[in-house]
């Protein structure tokens, strides 16, 4: 965790016991208290802004007395400049099946045809499961084989969640379309 925001009830300004406290126990957890000001309509610091004292990614912290109408709340507003950074976007490549369009009715008869009974008999148990998984497996790669598909992780952009909006009600998959609600 890089910063906390919070509105406390303590006051860290002036002699206040348990204000000492609390910032000596910011220093202790190597954390830094930026709020500076008084951010109380009765003088107080109560709302702060807490990094780690090593990292260097807020200034410019301001109190803004007159921002906030004083009939909703008793509380002056705190600005301050963040630097951060973008995440990277991660490229993750993805495999899978179309196993929705597997004809289930004739799956009973390819795998019979896949492997003489015979040749089953007097097996292993272990040997029979393996060998029951691999005629599956080598009816899957000729029914629907494997696709692969390049995903960026971490796309919330607006426009592009419009657009996987846009393309799932095209395709059906829409939540509103009520006959497929479990594919959206």
């Amino acid at each position: 965790m890089e910063n906390i925001t919070l509105d406390v009830t303590i006051c860290v300004l002036g002699i206040n016991l348990c204000g000492k406290k609390f910032v000596r126990m910011l220093k202790a957890f190597n954390l830094e208290q930026h709020v500076s000001g008084p951010t109380h309509k009765n003088g107080n610091t109560l709302d702060l802004l807490i990094t780690r004292s090593d990292v260097d990614f807020v200034s410019n912290v301001r109190i803004m007395s007159g921002v906030i109408n004083p009939k909703l709340c008793n509380h002056h507003a705190v600005h301050s400049q963040v630097k951060l950074k973008k995440p990277p976007f991660v490229r993750k490549e993805i495999t899978y099946r179309k196993l929705r369009s597997v004809n289930i009715e004739s799956l009973p008869t390819d795998i019979k045809s896949s492997t003489p009974m015979s040749d089953f008999f007097g097996m292993e148990i272990t040997t029979l499961v393996e060998n029951f998984e691999n005629t599956l497996t080598d009816l899957l790669a000729t029914m629907r084989p494997l696709r692969t598909t390049q995903s960026f992780l971490g796309l919330t952009h607006p426009g592009i969640m419009i657009r996987l909006a846009k393309r799932r009600k095209r395709a059906g998959n829409w939540k509103g379309d009520g006959a497929n609600q479990a594919l959206a």
